[in-house]
């Protein structure tokens, strides 16, 4: 860690690893399901997986071929927003 960049080196070391470290610890104490959640009571514990077994039981969509994904009215709307959003996010790049 020598020269002009050792500086920035500490810096982003000093402020990248406690979000790594808290990142892991999350990660390790926070519970899989509701029910294993001691803060939770009984009654919001068995709300929560009945919730999410209805959750896990819904047909979530189908497959949409590129044609009809792309003549979408919805897409076709909103196509020249999303260009113009990122021709004024790249002009004000230079």
């Amino acid at each position: 860690m020598f020269g002009f960049d050792a500086g920035w080196r500490a810096m982003f070391l000093l402020e990248g690893l406690p979000a790594i470290v808290l990142g892991v610890i999350v990660l390790l104490l926070l519970p899989n399901r509701p029910s294993s959640a001691r803060w939770l009571t009984a009654a919001e514990s068995m709300a929560l997986e009945q919730h999410l077994a209805a959750e896990g039981a819904e047909q979530v969509g189908r497959e949409v071929p590129t044609r009809e994904a792309l003549t979408n009215p919805k897409v076709v709307a909103l196509s020249p927003v999303y260009f113009a959003a990122a021709l004024y996010m790249d002009s004000r790049c230079w």
